[in-house]
């Protein structure tokens, strides 16, 4: 006989409860008790199932809380390097302001790379992306604990020391960092240099906000440049005030040119065997009523900054030509007229168009012209440049390569590129009379350039000695202030007149 259905050990609660309420609690038939069994199991299947998706929500829980928290972190991170991208530096450096005790300092360091513009646009942009990272691993390297390295983009890198107290343990980071940086990397097998310069800014002394402690480090970090590669230096009050001061220049520099504050200048070229006037340069010049005379090495790079040097680029080559005609119909003769040529002229849509168009209103020959370009600008954009250059040379036009000797001069750029002049940057002129290094410098310049045929100019020369030595040398052309400073058109045009330029008399 069937055991009850309140005694059944199989039977499922919920069964039990339908049992009794349908009345059957006498001892069922055989075909009832079947059915009751199949009912309990699909109870029980209910019941397993149950679990198993219990079970499976709180693995899916646990695994979207692991997902979660990776996509947080990674979110965190700069995809290219895996160090803290801007989101997470800055929320760091929040959490680091509201933990500062008041003997506390917060330290944040801006780091530029020099020299990796080149090898990313020389060796390609793989190599670049393997040397960022290689570069965060080393930056990572010299930290502490609880210290964060980020990668704000492109190249530039900031640190972040949330406890320090005295300037000197910044100071001290900062030194490693860049004898970091120093040490060649490996790329494909190659070694390959770069240097560093960094800015450190401190909270609360030079800032009371994450966005002007950047702001305060980054404008450290241009102190530095100036200062030469591989050097840091923190952030002082005077920065502040360079600060504000580029800022009043970019104001002013909107109108200059309109309001006509915006002048040439032109030093000439003298051939050092004769003596005679071999070209000229143009040099632009700004006189504001209200700052004065500003130096072009603060307003040019402010006005590349803001985009205006293709259309001043413009200007000063439609004057410089014009001055051209205006000595040639006085029947004075100038040589050719050299005129900068920035990188973001190079790089700006119909250039050859407005050259030529200058040329023609202008009425000189483009043979007139030598357009003067620095290494810089050429390894921006090689195969671009390569182009440009050859079309201004079929022109008629002559390229001089600019500041040689700066930067990451090299020989492979004077076979690749249609130079024909190369001028030797002041820095080496400066102490060719004390240092034996710069003089052997300045006559491979001059050997190799001649053996590819290209004339030779010593830019910056004041002394006689300077001028004896550099004749001694073979250099073919000099500028500078021994000759004759940059002049007005009117002053210039006496010595346009004699043809010939000397050496001024020593003051």
């Amino acid at each position: 006989m069937a055991d009850g259905p309140m005694d059944h050990p199989g039977y499922h609660p919920l069964l039990l409860r339908q049992l009794r309420k349908a009345g059957l609690a006498q001892p069922l038939s055989q075909a009832t008790a079947r059915l009751a069994a199949l009912v309990g199991e699909a109870y029980h299947e209910q019941d397993r199932e149950r679990r198993r998706n219990d079970r499976a929500m709180t693995l899916m829980a646990k695994e979207m809380t692991v997902l979660a928290e990776k996509i947080r972190h990674q979110a965190g991170l700069d995809p290219l390097t895996g160090t803290a991208n801007r989101t997470l530096f800055r929320e760091r450096l929040r959490e680091a302001f509201a933990a500062a005790m008041p003997e506390q300092r917060v330290a944040v360091m801006f780091v530029d790379l020099d020299g990796f513009k080149l090898i990313n646009d020389s060796i390609g942009h793989s190599f670049g992306d393997q040397l960022l990272c290689d570069v965060g691993r080393r930056l990572e390297g010299v930290l502490r604990d609880g210290d964060t390295v980020s990668r704000l983009g492109g190249d530039e890198f900031t640190l972040l020391l949330p406890l320090i107290y005295k300037p000197g343990e910044a100071a001290f980071i900062a030194a490693r960092a860049i004898e970091a940086l120093e040490r060649p990397f490996v790329l494909d097998g190659n070694e390959v240099l770069i240097s560093a310069a960094i800015g450190i800014a401190l909270y609360p002394d030079d800032a009371e906000d994450g966005d002007g402690l950047l702001v305060a480090a980054d404008t450290a970090m241009y102190r530095a440049k100036e200062m030469g590669r591989g050097h840091y230096t923190f952030f002082t009050a005077d920065m502040n005030v360079r600060l504000h001061q580029r800022l009043l220049i970019k104001n002013r520099l909107l109108k200059a040119k309109g309001r006509g504050d915006l002048n040439l200048v032109y030093q000439p070229k003298i051939c050092i065997r004769t003596n005679r006037i071999q070209g000229i340069e143009a040099l632009l010049r700004w006189q504001d009523n209200r700052l004065g005379k500003v130096s072009p090495c603060d307003f040019i790079p402010v006005m590349e900054e803001m985009g205006l040097i293709a259309d001043v680029g413009a200007w000063v080559l439609a004057e410089a030509c014009r001055q051209v005609r205006i000595w040639r119909e006085a029947g004075l003769e100038s040589g050719r007229m050299a005129v900068n040529v920035s990188a973001r002229q190079l790089r700006q849509p119909g250039l050859i168009d407005t050259v030529i168009n200058i040329i023609r209103q202008t009425g000189v020959a483009a043979d007139d012209l030598e357009f003067e370009i620095t290494e810089s600008m050429i390894i921006r954009d090689t195969e671009s440049a390569t182009h440009l250059l050859d079309e201004f040379r079929s022109m008629g036009i002559h390229i001089a390569l600019d500041d040689f000797g700066t930067g990451f001069s090299s020989l492979s750029y004077l076979r690749k590129f249609p130079f024909d002049i190369i001028k030797i940057d002041k820095s080496f002129i400066d102490e060719i009379m004390s240092n034996p290094d710069d003089v052997a410098i300045i006559s491979a310049i001059v050997t190799m350039g001649h053996a590819l045929k290209r004339r030779i100019v010593a830019e910056g020369v004041e002394t006689i000695d300077q001028y004896d030595l550099l004749k001694q040398l073979d250099v073919d052309d000099i500028q500078g202030f021994l000759f004759s400073r940059p002049m007005t058109p009117e002053d210039l045009a006496p010595l346009l007149k004699q043809g010939e330029c000397y050496p001024r008399p020593s003051p």
